[in-house]
């Protein structure tokens, strides 16, 4: 028997681009009786989700393969007067999700028009997928982010929560320590969810305005920041910000009240000190929760102390387990995680591009962007004016935005190469999915040979896939390409030490000890190559 599990969505999911006039009819009884592919895991017929597609295929495939759990998502736009347990039910059945392996099978269905979701669980997994993670999914993951219309991210992370508790890390003890109660109850969720439903605050007072605006101090800035979140403020213009970092709040969903109210339990909870270096200061939260809280920058402007979103999202980085750790060695903050707790978690050599910017546009981000979408108004077809924007909103960590630009760019022009680069690091950054990004990088290296980056890029992306799909093979192939990039870039220093590391990951220490050794033929002071070898003895 399979578990029915509903939650029933109000007001309206954001269509994204689908236009039903140029598309042939949806046929819902056609798709009930027949898996349109045994290929894919993902049918977004309802066109939700805006750019996590490939992503979800990625790792949906790899869930399939390492643990034998067949889990599929559909959208659909309507439910044709079908009840949406009959739909799934049917649709569970004729497709046969699970069948193979002993019932182990997912659905995730989403009506549209009717704002429905199902999920049913087959016989092989109830075990696993009990009412008691179901409830903990519905409110903890689902509704908070449905009542912010972020559907992308609503079911990217309810997927990271199913594999999670396959692998044992989202135990029953945790979730009852997480919630308090649930609101399965074995027949179903009856839960209603108002999807954009949320307590805000947007407009303030002249006085308002100016207390959340920049402090004379990073010790004051925090202190505002903070008390934003006790009054639920939601305004994306507030000084208190960096500009970039204005812009980034711009694009990104309302937050709910549930959100903040989590933020400000979490924030209140733990003791926290700031260390400043000229105009860049990093608050660092101390006691047993640290590795649970990751650091904030802040930075001085000509408007005083303010916020540093944008670096935030560029070089702090979470594992699957939720531990931070900080990406490259070449960023402003970096002096505050030298010798202290959080020095074993500084992984510099993850993040040798540094992630640089690549737009021209260095300021007066507003006036750009909207320079460009006017252009664009007048000519949607104009390659250059997408890629200039595009640019910009990769810069400002905006993958949405970025994304569809840079498809539709590929459209115009399949052979420029800029539109596969980005693409490649916004799905190894962003979306973790390397697969899709070496896809996305082997394109940028077709057509642009001569470029180290792009090996670079690469190499990069096949050493992160041994982590979750533990294929050592993988080092095989980061090697290969990192080979390429010495050889291309001249930069045969750092190319070295990282295929050193990758053979000393890989437990080859004999050729391991080689690649170092000859880092030290060419510089005989390099602190990383020493440090490996002394290691290895």
């Amino acid at each position: 028997m399979k578990r029915k599990f509903i939650i029933y969505l109000g007001l309206v999911f954001l269509f994204t681009g689908c236009n039903f006039l140029k598309e042939p009819q949806f046929d819902l009884e056609k798709l009930i009786k027949s898996r349109p592919s045994k290929k894919e895991y993902v049918f977004d017929y309802a066109h939700l989700l805006k750019y996590t597609k490939e992503n979800m295929e990625e790792h949906l495939k790899y869930f399939k393969e390492k643990y034998g759990i067949e889990m599929l998502i559909v959208t659909i736009p309507s439910l044709e007067g079908k009840s949406i347990n009959e739909v799934a039910s049917r649709m569970f059945t004729s497709w046969n999700i699970g069948r193979d392996n002993q019932g182990k099978g997912i659905l995730l269905l989403l009506s549209d028009k009717e704002k429905l979701i199902k999920v049913e669980v087959g016989y092989g997994v109830e075990d696993i997928f009990t009412d008691l993670f179901c409830g903990y999914i519905e409110r903890k993951q689902l509704k908070p982010y449905f009542e912010n219309n972020q559907v992308d991210e609503g079911l990217s992370a309810t997927l990271e929560e199913f594999i999670a508790r396959v692998e044992g890390k989202l135990t029953d003890k945790e979730i009852k320590r997480r919630i308090k109660g649930y609101l399965s109850g074995g027949a179903g969720i009856k839960k209603k969810i108002k999807i954009g439903e949320y307590t805000r605050k947007e407009t303030l007072s002249p006085v308002e305005k100016a207390y959340y605006s920049a402090g004379s101090t990073p010790q004051e800035t925090f202190k505002r920041y903070i008390e934003h979140f006790k009054n639920y403020i939601n305004d994306p213009d507030l000084g208190i910000y960096t500009q970039e970092s204005r812009i980034f709040y711009r694009y990104i969903p309302k937050l709910s009240k549930a959100y903040f109210d989590s933020r400000i339990r979490q924030l209140n909870r733990l003791k926290y000190h700031i260390t400043t270096k000229g105009n860049y200061a990093v608050v660092i939260f101390e006691g047993k929760g640290f590795r649970k809280e990751g650091p904030y920058f802040l930075k001085k402007t000509d408007e005083g102390w303010q916020i540093d979103v944008i670096s935030m999202s560029k070089w702090v980085r979470y594992d699957t387990d939720n531990n931070w750790f900080i990406g490259g060695d070449n960023h402003p903050y970096i002096f505050a995680f030298e010798n202290n707790q959080y020095s074993k978690y500084v992984w510099d050599y993850d993040f040798y591009d540094d992630f640089g910017k690549f737009s021209p546009v260095k300021s007066n981000y507003n006036y750009y962007i909207n320079l460009y979408k006017k252009r664009l108004q007048e000519n949607p077809n104009d390659f250059e004016t997408i890629i200039s924007l595009a640019e910009i909103f990769f810069d400002l960590c905006i993958p949405k935005e970025a994304v569809p630009l840079l498809q539709k760019a590929i459209q115009l022009n399949p052979n420029d190469p800029r539109p596969y680069r980005y693409l490649g690091l916004i799905n190894r950054d962003n979306f973790c999915a390397e697969k899709t990004a070496i896809k996305y990088l082997k394109k940028y290296i077709e057509l642009a040979p001569n470029n180290p980056d792009g090996y670079h890029y690469v190499s990069v992306a096949y050493w992160r896939m041994v982590s979750w799909q533990n294929k050592p093979s993988y080092y095989d192939k980061a090697i290969y390409y990192m080979k390429k990039y010495g050889e291309l870039s001249g930069d045969r220093i750092y190319s070295y030490n990282m295929i050193g590391y990758f053979y000393y990951l890989k437990g080859d220490y004999f050729k391991a000890k080689r690649w170092f050794k000859s880092t030290l033929k060419l510089n005989p002071t390099n602190e990383y190559a020493k440090k490996m070898l002394e290691e290895m003895e």
